[in-house]
């Protein structure tokens, strides 16, 4: 066997304390990248709790949409109704108009005929 010198001790140190130092840093760049995988979950639960707020909040707008279409469509189907009312109206007008023109009509005509009777 051979003999081992201080150098070779040295060297040794040098060595273990160099591949101490290397598994240092890579247990370091172990836990930076974990905390970086950590920190992506986060974000990306987060961003899935805004993404289920957002369709809440659309859930929400298209209920309240829905419900004012159904309210116009209620106002929609009226409007026959309403145009036949308006039809009605227009005829009773022209109808008191015929009445209204015929009994000016027959009272200047009765004027006319009848000068002397007031």
């Amino acid at each position: 066997m051979t003999s081992i010198t201080e150098n070779d001790l040295k060297r040794l140190e040098d060595i273990i304390a160099t591949r101490f130092d290397e598994l240092g840093r890579g247990q370091t760049e172990i836990k930076e990248r974990i905390t970086a995988i950590e920190n992506g979950q986060k974000n990306l639960e987060t961003g899935q709790k805004n993404l289920e707020i957002a369709q809440t909040e659309i859930k929400w707008q298209i209920a309240v949409i829905d419900s004012r279409l159904k309210t116009l469509e209620t106002s929609f189907q009226k409007i026959p109704d309403l145009a036949e009312k308006v039809g009605e109206l227009k005829n009773w007008k022209q109808i008191a108009l015929t009445l209204g023109g015929a009994l000016i009509g027959g009272i200047i005509t009765y004027l006319v005929k009848n000068p002397n009777n007031p």
